[in-house]
């Protein structure tokens, strides 16, 4: 009965209900989301509802929809800083929508710094600089008044550093920089910092040399310092202190059994020693990344054949690896990325046969081919393997129609138009980064 309503009749029923209420009503379905949304704009001040929240960020974003609040946003401002002050624990900007008509071009949050700088409580904080231009300035004034932050991720930041003194590093729990230029970042800081388990340096410059014994402790789960080399083909001084930072990593191997997933995509010091060395004292290691790790051969794919819990592995990028290298592949492995390698059907057929757990495979890249691909698709059901087997195909271009069609229910074949194969490895990739 009450789809036979009309979007403007259910918005106006929506606009009385408490605001919990409106926010679970949005989660129902696409349609009520929509609807609801609408019914925000009813709403003529901000600081009203904004003690309902505890997500700053999720505020925000129905504050943009109450373009009559935003009118009044003088008279609002003072009411809603006093309510930010205990209130919100959660500030996430990364996927910030908001109202286009109201938020365009970067720097767009700006006018809202003086609401950030008030919260007292904030224990989450994702900031991007594409939002609300950061300097270290203002996030020593948001350290400083939050004293127990502890989910950090900067992306795109241009920082001297100076203000990580003022974070409170010993009830941090993750450390994540994505794309951040960084002068100078005093890593002891960190080094009392007990609870730390998730540290992530991904495409990250740092202008001098890192001491990465902070970071590596016992506690420590995952691990991420891919695409550090992006920056090194023209700057060689960089270069030795990315790569200095990676050998002080493959230095505290054997302190880091529990760590859980490891990124080391396009890492120019990492060879198969380092990966022996994983291979060794890593049992707890459950995803690998070594895509573009050019230094790895057959040998250290090899030695990965001991982890026990082992279940992603990313191998991406031409090498020197070649189809022995699948014939030793670690039998715990039930995801395989190999995009833009040189591998044959032989070789996957090997890694099947030889990893009883193995059932996803993905390829991509400018040199797959077709024929590679209906290869598997008519032999992988003559090794009779007794499960499903899904190829999944990163394409910069939908050949579909060059693809056979599996006749036989153990291959499942699935195309995706070409993007990082984290999100098969480790999770949905965040989408300010898509």
């Amino acid at each position: 009965m009450i789809d036979a309503l009309e979007d403007n009749c259910l918005a106006t029923i929506f606009s009385y209900l408490p605001i919990k209420d409106k926010l679970n009503v949005e989660i129902v379905c696409k349609r009520w989301k929509s609807v609801s949304q609408i019914s925000w704009r009813n709403y003529h001040r901000i600081d009203p509802f904004a003690k309902e929240f505890t997500d700053v960020s999720n505020m925000l974003e129905r504050i943009f929809l109450c373009k009559a609040a935003v009118q009044k946003y003088p008279d609002s401002i003072t009411e809603l800083k006093l309510a930010c002050t205990g209130t919100f624990k959660k500030l996430d900007l990364m996927d910030f929508l908001g109202d286009g008509d109201i938020m365009q071009g970067e720097g767009q949050l700006d006018a809202f710094k003086d609401v950030f700088l008030s919260c007292r409580n904030i224990q989450h904080l994702k900031l991007c600089s594409c939002f609300i231009n950061c300097n270290d300035q203002f996030l020593g004034e948001i350290f400083k008044n939050n004293n127990q932050i502890r989910t950090l991720e900067l992306t795109n930041m241009d920082l001297k550093g100076a203000c990580f003194a003022l974070l409170r590093s010993e009830v941090l729990e993750s450390l994540v920089l994505v794309c951040c230029h960084i002068e100078k970042l005093n890593t002891a800081l960190f080094s009392i910092s007990p609870k730390l388990s998730q540290v992530c340096l991904r495409n990250t410059l740092f202008l001098h040399p890192l001491n990465t014994l902070a970071f590596i402790t016992p506690k420590l789960r995952e691990l991420d310092l891919s695409y550090q080399a992006m920056f090194l083909i023209n700057n060689p001084k960089v270069k030795l202190v990315a790569d200095d930072f990676v050998l002080s990593v493959r230095s505290n191997v054997p302190i880091m059994r529990n760590l859980k997933v490891l990124r080391l995509s396009s890492s120019l010091a990492v060879d198969d020693e380092f990966v022996r060395l994983l291979g060794r004292y890593c049992i707890n290691l459950r995803g690998l990344d070594l895509g573009f790790c050019y230094l790895v051969t057959d040998q250290g794919l090899k030695a990965l054949s001991t982890l026990p819990k082992l279940k992603c592995l990313k191998i991406d990028g031409p090498s020197k690896r070649t189809n022995k290298g699948l014939e030793n592949l670690n039998p715990n492995v039930k995801t395989l990325s190999a995009i833009t390698t040189k591998y044959t059907h032989r070789g996957f057929l090997e890694a099947l046969k030889k990893s009883k757990n193995l059932k996803k495979i993905i390829l991509g890249g400018q040199d797959l081919t077709s024929a590679l691909v209906n290869s598997l698709i008519r032999s992988i059901p003559k090794l009779k393997l007794n499960r499903t087997i899904e190829l999944r195909l990163s394409v910069l271009s939908d050949f579909r129609k060059e693809i056979m069609r599996p006749e036989n229910p153990g291959v499942r074949v699935t195309i995706q138009k070409c993007k990082d194969t984290y999100e098969e490895l480790f999770g949905p990739i965040p989408a300010h980064l898509l």
